[in-house]
């Protein structure tokens, strides 16, 4: 249907089951925008196969759907290279210019906040600061 919306939104810190909202629907999707960062992740089974993700949308499977990386989107280049590796998505993944990265300094910065406060310890924090 032209000009039809789906927006999946959560209302608290993650486990939500999100992603398994949007792999449910992912047949009915033409583009897929996810947000966020690898502070988080989801799941998509299909059949035996399970793809454990922080970055790539989990409507990945329908090879028809874009897949987009927004510009409120934290990446980890190296996370991200391996997922699109593991699923095939080179062709179809568009990642938006104005998305923040993370680096090796954000990775230090958060460090001492894995001890103290039970960070990820994933950079997201620390690289969103630097966005902000």
């Amino acid at each position: 249907m032209l000009g039809k919306v789906t927006v999946v939104v959560g209302g608290q810190f993650g486990s939500e089951a999100k992603g398994k909202v949007v792999s449910f629907l992912a047949n009915e999707i033409d583009i897929a925008v996810r947000t966020g960062a690898p502070n988080a992740g989801h799941t998509v089974v299909k059949g035996d196969k399970i793809y454990k993700l922080q970055q790539i949308p989990s409507t990945f499977l329908n090879l028809n759907c874009i897949l987009c990386i927004g510009a409120g989107a934290i990446i980890d280049p190296r996370i991200l290279a391996k997922e699109i590796e593991l699923t095939n998505t080179q062709n179809r993944l568009v990642i938006d210019f104005q998305a923040g990265i993370i680096n090796e300094q954000h990775l230090s910065q958060e460090s001492d906040l894995v001890r103290n406060i039970g960070s990820t310890g994933t950079g997201s924090g620390a690289a969103l600061v630097d966005r902000i």
